[in-house]
């Protein structure tokens, strides 16, 4: 697909307000990471003091999934980038069941980060998913209304909300982004896949195929 948004989502870091504390999402896949890292150079070259609040939800319920571990690996690494910027991890860990969904534990939580850090809002990473093949439901910010937007919707929030940057694009521009950053290492020590096996990535979940369309490779550049 073409990127006719593109501009506009770089100058959502140009005109990003100065000294307002950032709560971002962090799953430990790519498309967050990605964020993570234009935040921290964003503040970096404006020289500022404002303070990244990273936020991810651990589901214990998963034996051998251990996604606390991709979030805190990604926070090392943007961290060690720029050491002159505050970046903070708050993992909340939960237990899922079939009668619960993820989302009444990470709102929770979310909100009491809000409060806590002064956060006007938490950014997501969400991405347009692959052609033909829209993602799972997901988890949305209070701004947005439906919990499971349509493309087009995604696209409307991307550019009416500061919660979905990335809403206008998928996996292969995030790739280009990479690139363009030179960061194709962080890429690689991220996690897209959700199997809870001992030797994942599984190459069957959605958000392997994703990871595979848009990257060319798996978890850790595995091909």
């Amino acid at each position: 697909m073409g990127y006719p948004f593109l501009r506009g989502l770089m100058q959502y870091f140009d005109n990003y307000p100065n000294n307002e504390n950032i709560g971002l999402s962090l799953s430990g896949g790519a498309d967050s990471a990605l964020l993570l890292y234009l935040f921290a150079k964003m503040i970096n070259d404006r020289k500022e003091s404002t303070q990244i609040h990273c936020i991810h939800g651990h589901d214990i319920s998963y034996v051998h999934q251990q996604s606390s571990d991709a979030a805190t690996r990604v926070v090392e690494y943007v961290q060690k980038k720029y050491p002159n910027v505050s970046i903070f991890l708050h993992i909340t860990q939960y237990h899922l069941t079939d009668d619960t969904s993820k989302e009444v534990y990470h709102r929770q939580f979310y909100d009491a980060m809000k409060e806590l850090w002064d956060l006007p809002h938490i950014v997501r990473g969400t991405t347009q998913g692959m052609p033909e093949s829209y993602r799972p439901s997901n988890m949305y910010e209070h701004t947005i209304p439906n919990a499971d937007p349509s493309p087009e919707e995604l696209i409307e929030f991307s550019q009416t909300t500061p919660v979905v940057p990335l809403g206008a694009v998928d996996k292969r521009w995030v790739k280009l982004q990479y690139r363009y950053q030179g960061i194709m290492d962080l890429a690689n020590i991220t996690a897209s896949c959700i199997a809870d096996i001992p030797d994942a990535p599984c190459r069957e979940c959605w958000w392997c195929k994703e990871r595979f369309w848009g990257f060319g490779n798996y978890d850790g550049g595995i091909q």
